[in-house]
């Protein structure tokens, strides 16, 4: 399964459901959603439906947040896996971006 991102906005926040795989064949449609949003100044990033994600989608992940905070949009990273928290912890994006920026901390396997 490729990657699906269903956008949901209201008002001047968008939540992005991603669903599927995010990895080196994937990344790009993730950073042309995010691209694509206007008129926002919230973004969550719904990460519940990942699969898989490789070190190009964390990559991704965080060149996406980079480019958001430049247009001074704020992000969360919600229904995180444990697992997948403990690899950005690991990586050290928590004190990069803020441990705020990472919300809703589900159970279970990324």
């Amino acid at each position: 399964m490729l990657l699906q991102i269903r956008t949901e906005i209201s008002e001047q926040r968008a939540v992005l459901f991603l669903e599927g795989v995010l990895d080196i064949s994937t990344v790009d449609f993730l950073l042309t959603g995010v691209s694509g949003l206007a008129g926002v100044k919230e973004v969550d990033l719904d990460l519940a439906g990942v699969t898989f994600i490789d070190s190009t989608g964390i990559g991704g992940i965080s060149k996406a947040v980079t480019k958001l905070r430049e247009r001074q949009i704020y992000v969360k990273i919600i229904n995180i896996s444990a697992d997948l928290f403990e690899i950005f912890d690991i990586l050290g994006l928590p004190e990069i971006f803020g441990t705020e920026m990472f919300e809703k901390i589900r159970a279970g396997n990324s």
